[in-house]
């Protein structure tokens, strides 16, 4: 019976995983989507963010000589938000710095990370972040991690749900 009930447990996950992909990877969903390159490194990442909910984000090629994935500091526009909650990496707070966020990469160079929505709980400088505005995101390595590779890439983005404009021409 627990075997039946193991089974069973196991083959709708695996069936239902795509739909929820499906449902992500709608047309609106994918215009909203954009890829950065920089100096061999990647991210990827929303162009809308909606205020108050973490913003996703995903890079490739962060990755050291040595096999090791890179250590990347985050940061948003270069600086100007800063976390009030620590924000630290080796036993070292860098919130101070601007950093709002440390990502790890994977051995393979490939990260995936939620990062925070500024806001009056969470950073000093969150105030210019409201519908509308554009803002950048920094993502830095080479300074954390002994033997990182030094890279940089900024990902843009805007406050809001996104520009119907397309849909609504008027006449």
């Amino acid at each position: 019976d627990n075997a039946a009930k193991n089974e069973a447990e196991k083959q709708p996950k695996a069936e239902e995983k795509p739909d929820p992909q499906a449902a992500k990877n709608d047309p609106a969903a994918f215009e909203n989507s954009q890829t950065v390159e920089s100096d061999g490194v990647t991210v990827t990442g929303v162009k809308y963010a909606k205020n108050g909910q973490e913003i996703e984000v995903s890079g490739t090629g962060w990755k050291n000589a040595d096999g090791t994935g890179s250590v990347i500091a985050v940061k948003y526009d270069g600086g100007e938000v800063k976390s009030t909650n620590p924000v630290t990496y080796d036993g070292k707070d860098l919130a101070g710095r601007g950093v709002v966020a440390v990502v790890t990469a994977n051995p393979d160079g490939t990260f995936t990370a939620k990062l925070p929505f500024p806001n009056a709980e969470n950073s000093t400088g969150f105030e210019k972040w409201t519908d509308g505005s554009q803002h950048e995101i920094n993502f830095l390595s080479g300074s954390l991690q002994d033997g990182d590779q030094k890279h940089s890439a900024t990902h843009t983005v805007t406050v809001g749900e996104g520009a119907p404009a397309a849909e609504t021409p008027k006449a």
